[in-house]
């Protein structure tokens, strides 16, 4: 059965937050500052919340970690290797979002790592793709890919916040260029796009991009 997937774009930094709901179970991955919204969603459509997932820790990608969880007692998934993120988000958020409301995201119930992460009726592929930050994971159900800020329509995401260029090119053309071509990648900013057309149209990790792929 194919889900369904909304998107929903926060105010905060324009970051994507994704509800994947298979029958009338629902799990949330990047819950940002559209937490409102997310809220709202899932109880007008009367759906079961079972989880909220993460690919990275940067804030604008689980500042709304903790007003889900208030609301329901649900799972909190992130790699291990991005607890140093976490931290920093807590400890220094004023530097991202000034003065704007923020109560603190909490220790995940539940670590991730390479492999497969069963949340029924969820079979999930987690695929680690450091580089944006270290602990960066990639989330793949089915034919859909949801990449956080590791590779973007045409683009690719930043290293400068204790990231690194090297390694993240490692995981877009070693783990996410290996996937079928017609994997729709759902990034944490901008529009989808699939595998196949990054490989040929990203101007860093594509076939004629900076950093180049080469097929075969």
């Amino acid at each position: 059965m194919e889900p369904i997937i909304k998107k929903f774009v926060s105010t905060l930094y324009h970051e994507n937050t994704y509800i994947i709901i298979l029958d009338d179970k629902a799990i949330v991955i990047d819950p940002g500052s559209s937490y409102n919204e997310v809220l709202n969603y899932i109880k007008e459509s009367s759906l079961d919340l079972i989880a909220l997932l993460a690919t990275h820790a940067h804030i604008d990608h689980v500042y709304g970690v903790p007003y889900i969880k208030s609301v329901y007692d649900i799972p909190f998934y992130l790699s291990k290797e991005d607890l140093y993120v976490l931290e920093h988000t807590n400890r220094h958020y004023k530097i991202y979002i000034g003065d704007m409301e923020f109560i603190g995201v909490p220790y995940p119930d539940k670590y991730v790592s390479e492999g497969v992460l069963w949340i029924k009726p969820f079979k999930l592929r987690i695929i680690e793709t450091p580089g944006h930050t270290f602990g960066s994971i990639s989330y793949l159900y089915n034919k859909y890919l949801f990449t956080g800020d590791t590779i973007f329509r045409e683009t690719i995401g930043r290293t400068d916040f204790g990231g690194s260029i090297e390694l993240l090119v490692k995981s877009i053309h070693s783990k996410i260029f290996k996937l079928p071509e017609d994997t729709i990648i759902y990034p944490g900013h901008g529009e989808e796009s699939t595998v196949g057309y990054e490989i040929r149209h990203n101007v860093y990790v594509g076939v004629n991009g900076i950093y180049p792929y080469e097929i075969g």
